[in-house]
């Protein structure tokens, strides 16, 4: 029996095409929710038609990352003395990834990690998201790599056994999820709720990453205000839900006419911004993946990036922190602007399916 594990809604997306996958395989399985991300995941739970078997409801507001990796290990380790998984799916680099693998790992439970090897060589940045990754790749039985590149990262480290190349499970999500977007009701809702104007160039703007915080993202935002004054362009900001981020975007970009601040978007939401955006700016790990999809340019606003792969295409370009950077380099894409085709570097959307074929080879 498999039981797959998750808590944020990054970790869902990804994992809900192999859920998908193992009942068409009519492999046993349960499904696992930490609760990391207990506002962002209901909507995804509810238009997927995701069943939840267990629900370790371990999250508080303000918790510490220890006090939550401590809850998780706890109710985790109880749980399998009854639920007796062979083997457990975990995703990526998450607290829910980490947490979960110690608690497989200390319970002698096989463990799958879906969107293995990626790596920037830095424990600070991401904090503490390379960290999990890497202990989680030392820990793991089975390690799905989306790219070859990954596949090396994991070798370098002395990793070889049950390394697979099975492309990204998002690009999996994007293709099953964006065949149902309505394009005409996601418009009019867009520019009824938060008067968008279509016929203007969108950039879509998202910031939530921990070493993004304070004086950094002051530098982001003022960035993001010189953008603004060309009248011509619409910047769409949905708010992270990070407290960190939420009163510094009020305090420096809400009065400015032509910058949407708006709530948080359930997925569909944002998968219909990505496509109908001349341009992201982004912190964001998952929109390195999924934008490709949809041809489009992004700036990451970070100084590494443990997705590489699309920087070789010319698909994304690392800008940093700086203000004057993020504003020039806009601005050149902008005025420069042309017809993007290429294929998605991270998957052709049959991840699952292979990492399924792997499995049922084990089980």
């Amino acid at each position: 029996m498999i039981a797959i594990i998750y808590g944020t809604r990054p970790e869902l997306i990804k994992l809900f095409p192999i859920i998908i996958a193992l009942k068409k395989s009519k492999i046993p399985h349960s499904v696992i929710n930490t609760g990391q991300h207990r506002e962002l995941v209901e909507d995804i739970i509810k238009r997927l038609k995701i069943k939840n078997d267990f629900d370790l409801k371990i999250f508080k507001k303000k918790q510490s990352l220890n006090l939550s990796i401590s809850k998780i290990l706890f109710k985790l380790s109880q749980l399998f003395l009854s639920l007796k998984p062979d083997l457990i799916i975990v995703q990526g680099d998450t607290l829910s990834t980490y947490a979960s693998t110690i608690a497989a790992f200390n319970s002698k439970i096989k463990i799958a990690h879906v969107e293995a090897g990626l790596r920037t060589g830095n424990f600070n940045s991401p904090f503490p998201e390379e960290m999990y990754r890497t202990i989680v790749s030392r820990l793991a039985d089975f390690h799905f790599c989306p790219t070859k590149l990954n596949l090396n990262n994991l070798k370098k480290e002395g990793i070889n056994q049950n390394i697979f190349i099975t492309g990204n499970t998002v690009v999996d999500a994007v293709h099953l999820i964006s065949k149902s977007l309505n394009k005409v009701r996601l418009k009019n809702f867009f520019m009824k709720k938060y008067n968008l104007n279509f016929n203007k160039k969108i950039i879509l703007f998202t910031c939530h990453r921990r070493e993004n915080y304070g004086s950094v993202y002051i530098n982001i935002c003022k960035a993001i205000k010189d953008l603004s004054k060309n009248k011509n362009l619409q910047i769409v900001y949905p708010l992270h839900l990070n407290p960190n981020f939420y009163k510094l975007a009020q305090d420096n970009l809400s009065k400015i006419d032509n910058i949407f601040l708006i709530p948080h978007q359930n997925y569909h939401e944002l998968l219909f911004l990505i496509k109908t955006s001349s341009l992201i700016i982004t912190d964001s790990g998952g929109i390195q993946e999924e934008a490709p999809s949809f041809n489009k340019k992004m700036l990451v606003i970070r100084n590494t990036t443990e997705r590489p792969e699309a920087l070789k295409k010319n698909v994304i370009e690392l800008v940093g922190t700086n203000a004057n950077k993020i504003v020039s380099r806009a601005i050149n894409f902008l005025n420069n602007q042309k017809s993007i085709n290429y294929i998605n570097p991270y998957g052709d959307g049959k991840s699952a399916k292979r990492i399924i074929k792997a499995l049922e080879s084990y089980l």
